[in-house]
């Protein structure tokens, strides 16, 4: 019977063609206008959209799926915007030696103007991106790095916990405001690895509130998001001068400068310092790397200063209202925390794996994945179970199974596969590439065709 079914399932593939898609195929946001002045500004544009794009992405996703294009203003080309995780996935695995970014030209211009470096964030050129990359990852990407930072982190991360605990005990309905807290913080923390000091711009104390260069530095990060976001709306390809009578451009020169004004003089003031540190920091890293000048270290450090502020302090609030709206969060936190301490302290105890695994009830690979990399577990690897096939062999499966002669036992023998039948049936039935139609139903078994192959079984 499971045969049978399996080769049901499978005669489907005899039919199947693969799948083409198209850029045509996918479907588009709302648009105005016709030929190449079609655009979909007049749906982004009202009521601040461009602010807000986020919201309106995810409102177009609801309606239109996990994937669309879009074009904000006549004769740009179509960006495509994604929703679905395991897409994403895809791609990143794609993209190549480095990533694709999308180049903001106000942002060179700006950079150009200043003699200031690119950097990672705006520049799709290997050599350039390579370059700033080498110290990055040497001393910041890697997993084992982590644990040399995670001092600093915690004395800061402990001092908000503090005052947002005290903040929420005076406040007589308990809510403590967070976005202005959780800015600081990120600020006070990334400060400390760059510069191997704190900005003092938050303490546990909450009636000292956050100093006015802190508070300044927050609304230039947050106006600089402001005006890309208004000046995203000029089309790529436009002359430069356009972009020097806008008054969008002008506050972003504005806020831009003030960032950099401010940490060149943190540079500038750790430069000078003759203090020695046996903690070492981001500066004094990058200023010793051999590819980058004193200017190209600079302004590594303080990229990671300006964008350590923003993404930081979004993704924290994030996870703050996912921990916020979760039923349960509090019990579930406990007891991860105390199954942490556990398996730690087994661990100094030289209990085995498979001790601390039976001791906890879990499988001796979560146990072990743990011990590997205790502060970055969940979060360096890919979730789930890595995939068996190759890429060759995937490839040869679909192959095979397009001719529809196979059941997936055969497949499996055909291909010398790694994977039993039961695996083969469900890549088949989740792979893209191949399209299922339901098999026709057999006709009825009279009782003469009952007789006719009756006796074609005797022969």
């Amino acid at each position: 019977m499971l045969r049978t079914r399996l080769k049901s399932t499978l005669a489907a593939v005899a039919t199947a063609a693969e799948a083409s898609p198209s850029l045509c195929g996918i479907p588009v946001a709302p648009e105005w206008g016709f030929g190449p002045l079609r655009c979909s500004f007049a749906h982004f544009a009202p009521k601040n959209g461009f602010r807000f794009l986020f919201e309106r992405l995810h409102a177009l996703h609801a309606c239109l799926g996990p994937i669309f294009r879009v074009r904000f203003l006549p004769f740009q080309s179509y960006a495509v915007s994604i929703s679905d995780p395991d897409a994403v996935a895809q791609i990143y695995r794609h993209e190549g030696a480095m990533p694709q970014r999308q180049i903001f030209a106000f942002w060179k211009l700006y950079r150009d103007e200043r003699q200031w470096p690119l950097g990672l964030t705006n520049t799709n050129e290997y050599a350039e991106w390579k370059k700033f990359r080498l110290g990055m990852s040497a001393h910041l990407l890697q997993p084992h790095n982590v644990s040399t930072w995670l001092p600093r982190l915690d004395a800061v991360a402990r001092d908000v916990a503090a005052r947002i605990e005290s903040q929420a005990r005076a406040s007589p309905s308990g809510d403590v405001p967070m976005t202005l807290t959780t800015k600081a913080f990120t600020l006070e923390a990334v400060s400390s690895i760059v510069f191997g000091k704190r900005m003092g711009c938050l303490s546990r104390n909450p009636s000292t509130p956050v100093s006015a260069p802190a508070k300044a530095f927050i609304r230039a990060v947050d106006g600089f998001f402001e005006t890309t976001q208004q000046l995203m709306a000029i089309p790529p390809d436009a002359p430069r001068v356009v972009y020097k009578v806008l008054p969008a451009y002008k506050a972003h020169v504005a806020h831009v400068d003030f960032i950099f004004r401010l940490g060149h003089d943190m540079v500038r003031e750790k430069i000078a310092s003759s203090e020695l540190r046996a903690e070492p920091d981001l500066l004094t890293l990058f200023l010793q790397r051999p590819e980058l000048s004193e200017r190209d270290a600079v302004a590594q450090a303080l990229d990671v200063l300006f964008a350590g502020v923003d993404t930081t302090s979004t993704a924290l609030l994030w996870a703050l209202y996912c921990l916020a709206t979760s039923p349960n969060s509090r019990e579930m936190q406990r007891k991860m925390r105390a199954e942490r301490r556990e398996i730690l302290v087994l661990q100094r105890e030289q209990k085995t794996i498979s001790y601390i695994a039976t001791q906890l009830n879990r499988s001796r690979g979560c146990i072990r994945g743990f011990l590997l990399s205790p502060d970055t577990y969940g979060t360096a690897r890919s979730p789930g179970r890595p995939s068996r096939l190759s890429a060759t062999l995937h490839r040869r499966l679909i192959r095979s199974a397009r001719t529809g002669k196979y059941t997936a036992a055969e497949l499996v023998e055909r291909n010398a596969l790694p994977i039993g039948p039961r695996r083969v049936c469900q890549l088949l039935n989740s792979s893209c590439k191949l399209k299922f139609k339901k098999r026709p139903a057999a006709p009825m078994m009279t009782p003469a065709r009952k007789k006719a192959r009756v006796a074609k079984a005797k022969v």
